[in-house]
């Protein structure tokens, strides 16, 4: 071969070699997005919607426009009780295919549920839920979902009928369907027809007694009724019936943490924890579970036992800097913290934990550069804007909380730590009487709730020793000295390492003219934190 020859043959082989890389190149983007979904797919399917939401959210940064990522995205933010950032993405997915049903009554569902806190908003948003509904039945008129999201059209206008004949309709289309059933069920209860609920219900059992769901739904029906005895027996049967149901064992525990039969809880606990006997999440489950009844060693003792074993499951880390962080180790929940910014600096779970660290030691302004962070990659994060709410506060920001904590109960009316904002802006508005009715309220709720979703063990302590301390601030504000004490110490009792907790009872102590007691409540909250401006603040002033 001439040499000119072999040179052609050489360059040929390099330009050939090359453009084969290129295209080996161009589809690593497309392989790449698609092992994202497949992942978050699968983590879906484990009911692990933190890590689901992370795949998903990886796909969609390679592709913003592939619709199952939107997909995956949205039913990973429902998991996680992130409604406004699931509806969000399902306006996103059904921009990007046509054909996706399931989203548009979805999201019919959630502008309905969003109409019910609305007032202002409440036509247009059931009219929003009527477009899609009819779009859905246009495609397929027996779709299932979209005769149920019509009937809930109806329901939300007041045309009974119309929504009971659809219902009727829904099941006429598969008459073995249960979830049809007990949305019928669903009807009958906010109509006040308890008993026209419970023969639904019942049917559905008949109809398939093997049925977790049907169970679980009418182990609710009867704990509302306050018949607790035959509750507890539908959610064992719950259990029974499918025994690898995570969610039957889940709410088998809180049922009986909720009614404080702890060795029952426990048991429960454990069953569901050995469902993922080999994985981090098995052992996590019971370590928040000792976390929740305050056998923190223990808890904490699990979860440095999981880090060690498993360095790539980061819940672990955030769990246990919450734990340590509970405990008054601000220090050690610091250092998981930071570990992980180290490897992530756009971990919004780590963010956030960093901003709650801050917040705790009184650095309120460089609590707010972090949430800043935290709702620039998540714009809708449920808990950034509580504690930027919360921030706000502190910093006598108090409509630019309002409209926070407005923003939050508009999309999450049942999100508990909202509530606990509007409590605090009528104390910070000087509404001492609005302040303890709404503490009130919360405080019941809290007594009836467990740690779930967006709820760790950890913030529902949280939660409850800050109601306390409102409802005190609200009651002293009101001259009842006693019942504000009553519940200051009660919220030492429930944060005993906050020096808050310290610094709100030298407030009463000064009240009722015993300097001395606030003294030492003073230097107490400053043992805890040496450089609490509140303590330091009160000792210059006593």
């Amino acid at each position: 071969m001439k040499r000119t020859e072999c040179l052609r043959f050489v360059v040929l082989f390099l330009l050939l070699f090359a453009a084969a890389f290129s295209f080996a190149g161009c589809s690593n983007p497309e392989q790449q997005k698609a092992e994202h979904v497949a992942r978050g797919e699968a983590y879906l399917k484990d009911k692990k919607f933190q890590e689901a939401s992370l795949e998903f959210r990886n796909a969609t940064q390679i592709d913003d426009g592939m619709a199952a990522a939107h997909w995956g995205l949205a039913r990973a933010y429902e998991g996680l009780l992130r409604g406004s950032e699931a509806v969000d993405e399902l306006k996103r997915t059904i921009q990007l295919d046509q054909n996706n049903l399931e989203a548009r009554t979805k999201l019919g569902n959630y502008y309905l549920l969003a109409a019910a806190q609305d007032n202002k908003n409440r036509v247009q948003l059931i009219d929003e839920a009527e477009r899609l509904a009819k779009e859905v039945l246009e495609r397929n008129g027996n779709d299932i979902e979209g005769n149920i999201l019509m009937a809930s059209v109806f329901s939300a206008r007041g045309n009974r009928p119309e929504a009971l004949a659809r219902l009727n309709h829904a099941i006429e289309i598969d008459p073995k369907r249960i979830e049809s059933y007990l949305s019928l069920a669903r009807f009958y209860t906010a109509t006040q027809d308890a008993a026209k609920a419970e023969e639904t219900i019942k049917r559905a059992i008949s109809i398939n007694d093997r049925s977790a769901l049907a169970h679980m739904e009418y182990a609710r029906f009867l704990a509302q009724a306050n018949r607790v005895n035959e509750s507890e027996a539908e959610l064992k049967r719950a259990v029974e019936v499918e025994p690898d149901n995570r969610d039957a064992h889940t709410l088998l525990a809180q049922f009986y943490l909720i009614n404080k039969q702890m060795d029952k809880a426990e048991a429960a606990i454990r069953r569901l924890a050995e469902l993922d006997r080999d994985k981090p999440e098995g052992r996590a489950v019971l370590a928040d579970f000792y976390s929740t009844i305050g056998r923190y060693d223990d808890a904490i003792n699990i979860y440095k036992e999981i880090n060690a074993k498993a360095p790539d499951y980061t819940r672990g880390r955030y769990r246990l800097a919450e734990i340590l962080l509970q405990r008054g180790d601000t220090q050690g929940a610091s250092a998981l913290v930071q570990e992980v910014l180290a490897k992530n600096d756009r971990d919004t779970q780590a963010l956030l934990l960093g901003a709650r660290i801050k917040l705790q030691g009184g650095e309120t302004k460089s609590a707010i550069e972090d949430l800043k962070k935290v709702l620039n990659l998540e714009p809708n994060s449920l808990a950034g804007l509580y504690f930027m709410a919360e921030a706000n506060l502190r910093e006598g920001q108090i409509e630019q909380a309002r409209v926070n904590a407005n923003e939050l109960e508009r999309f999450y009316p049942d999100y508990l730590p909202a509530k606990l904002l509007q409590v605090q802006i009528n104390l910070a508005a000087r509404d001492a009487q609005t302040a303890l009715r709404l503490a009130n309220d919360l405080m019941n709720r809290l007594n009836q709730s467990a740690p779930g979703g967006q709820i760790t063990p950890e913030l529902l302590t949280e939660l409850k020793a800050k109601t306390l301390t409102a409802r005190g601030s609200a009651q002293a504000s009101l001259g009842n000295m006693a019942e504000a004490r009553r519940d200051m110490e009660a919220a030492r009792n429930v944060a005993p390492n906050a020096p808050a907790s310290y610094v709100n009872l030298a407030t009463i102590a000064l009240r009722e003219n015993k300097a001395q007691e606030a003294q030492s409540f003073y230097e107490r909250a400053l043992s805890l934190n040496n450089t609490n401006f509140d303590a330091l603040n009160g000792l210059v002033n006593l």
